[in-house]
């Protein structure tokens, strides 16, 4: 299989400001999509093929009144997880989950078109991400924290930001003041909902410094104006966002490794 990163383009280079010509939706080196035939096509054909993808190991999937299935790609994976069907084993769900997680934002990767205008720095995990993101950035642990998130605005309301490390212009990693371990990637950029304007796909791990709580979801954000704060996009419900988790965090979307 061809180098993954000689094979995606560069994250776009969007300005800081308005762009007035048409830019392409890009993929991250950092997206989880071991592209096969690549060399021609645009990043949403790349995702959307890669959804079809089958693995050469299925996910073995129970239902407490249904016969047992296989998911052999992430089509199938995420049809069957949204009709209630869970791994065999209980140790097994949480990778499960993760492995759908991703599949979720392979599915988003493939929905963005070019952009004619971009708000978006061109990095944009940078240090004060967590003053300008919205709440659902923050990570939600416990009850309480859930509901501080739905009551706060921005993620840093949520939890002061105590320490930050940027691994990659893609790649951040955010620690905050109450233990919590963010790290945050950039998957793909542009165009999501169909107005003309950059958006990213964003993945994220959660965790807890010193314990072994994990947590992987993925978000869609994009900023409407040049002073705007960042806005979610997707998922539009917020309980969606606290509905995947692993006990660990170097769960990869690959179709040559078993998805359990």
């Amino acid at each position: 299989m061809p180098e993954l990163k000689s094979l995606l383009p560069l994250l776009g280079l969007a300005l800081v400001g308005c762009t007035t010509t048409n830019n392409p939706a890009t993929l991250s080196p950092e997206h989880p999509i071991p592209v096969t035939d690549a060399d021609d096509g645009a990043p949403a054909d790349w995702a959307r093929a890669q959804l079809a993808w089958e693995w050469e190991f299925p996910a073995p999937l129970v239902h407490p009144y249904e016969d047992p299935r296989e998911a052999r790609n992430c089509l199938e994976l995420m049809d069957l997880t949204a009709r209630g069907f869970e791994a065999r084993n209980l140790f097994e769900q949480p990778f499960l989950q993760a492995r759908a997680t991703l599949c979720q934002a392979v599915s988003a990767s493939a929905r963005l078109d070019g952009y004619d205008r971009s708000f978006l720095e061109p990095m944009l995990l940078d240090r004060s991400l967590p003053q300008e993101a919205p709440a659902a950035l923050a990570m939600a642990i416990s009850d309480s924290t859930r509901d501080k998130v739905m009551a706060s605005k921005t993620w840093a309301e949520v939890e002061a930001l105590a320490d930050y490390e940027s691994v990659s212009r893609y790649e951040a990693v955010y620690h905050g003041q109450g233990g919590s371990v963010q790290r945050l990637k950039v998957l793909a950029r542009g165009d999501y909902n169909g107005d003309g304007v950059e958006d990213a796909v964003l993945y994220l791990t959660d965790g807890v410094e010193g314990g072994s709580y994990a947590h992987a979801r993925y978000l869609v954000v994009t900023r409407l104006a040049q002073d705007a704060p960042l806005t979610l996009l997707a998922p539009e419900d917020q309980d969606a966002i606290s509905n995947s988790s692993t006990s660990s965090e170097n769960t990869t979307l690959a179709p040559r490794v078993s998805p359990v």
